[in-house]
């Protein structure tokens, strides 16, 4: 795989019709808390969060939950999806900005996003993605606004979900280096949609399984 970064308007893409759950780090739920993840260029300051999958499949659309505080919702112009590997339980890259490391870094524009507002604050927010392959092995994703602070936009943890590695955050300017693993333990609610490989078919059913563990 190499870094691709692209600028992303309305997507439509064919695949995604026949796109089915390939990685579900659910259930969301009205407790989870939000963590930082945002990109701000005026004030400025750069903070992410990561969460961990495991392959076997080809993505193309991603769902995800989080909120705001510290102010009134907005518009968001800009998203990044960004896909880390592995580096021995931690996305690459660190302690400052890591995004230079990353596999795959699509820049979304905000009209492109679908949102569902859930009330206080908090919304559920997909979008479809350029076919992306992933091999079976453990990959990070970070979701990450870009806009100006106030306010600070977080993604949601996932409750009661516990699937291979913490979340790992980084927020330098606050004195968070990349990658720190969240003190919570948390999972972050997401769900990646896609085709799986050939022969991956019954492992999909043993992932909640296999991958699931308590820290």
């Amino acid at each position: 795989m190499k870094n691709v970064t692209l600028a992303l308007s309305v997507l439509a893409f064919a695949s995604s019709a026949s796109a089915q759950v390939v990685w579900d780090n659910y259930p969301f739920g009205p407790d989870g808390g939000l963590t930082s993840s945002q990109l701000d260029l005026v004030y400025p300051f750069d903070s992410q969060v990561a969460d961990d999958f495991v392959g076997g499949f080809t993505v193309n659309h991603i769902e995800w939950d989080g909120g705001f505080w510290n102010g009134s919702p907005v518009d968001i112009p800009d998203w990044n999806i960004i896909f880390y590997a592995d580096a021995g339980g931690k996305p690459t890259g660190g302690p400052t900005d890591p995004t230079g490391t990353a596999l795959y870094h699509y820049v979304i524009s905000g009209g492109s996003v679908d949102i569902v507002d859930n009330g206080d604050f908090r919304y559920t927010y997909n979008v479809d993605l350029p076919d992306t392959v992933f091999d079976a092995e453990t990959y990070w994703v970070a979701i990450q606004p870009v806009f100006a602070f106030p306010p600070q936009w977080g993604i949601a943890g996932a409750l009661d979900s516990f699937q291979g590695y913490s979340a790992h955050s980084g927020f330098p300017l606050l004195g968070t280096d990349y990658w720190t693993p969240l003190d919570t333990g948390a999972d972050m609610a997401f769900r990646l949609y896609g085709v799986p490989a050939p022969g991956a078919l019954a492992l999909l059913g043993l992932a909640g399984l296999v991958g699931r563990r308590r820290r």
